[in-house]
């Protein structure tokens, strides 16, 4: 494919991207608000975490419950 076929699609992507920006769409209240990708990420670690600390407590009350007083 030679240059000269592909600089048209390239300014209509751009044309479009412009386009896009300069006047954003109202979201749709079906579709969900885009997300960041570090409030997914923090939400992960933060849920990763808490099921972290609630398995380790549990061996912890269990370890408790063992041990000869």
């Amino acid at each position: 494919i030679s240059p000269s076929k592909l600089a048209p699609e390239r300014i209509e992507l751009e044309t479009l991207r412009r386009s896009t920006l300069s006047r954003p769409k109202p979201i749709p209240p079906d579709q969900p608000k885009w997300i960041p990708m570090e409030t997914i990420l923090l939400t992960l670690l933060l849920e990763r975490f808490c099921t972290l600390a609630k398995e380790s407590s549990i061996i912890v009350e269990r370890g408790a419950a063992l041990s000869p007083e």
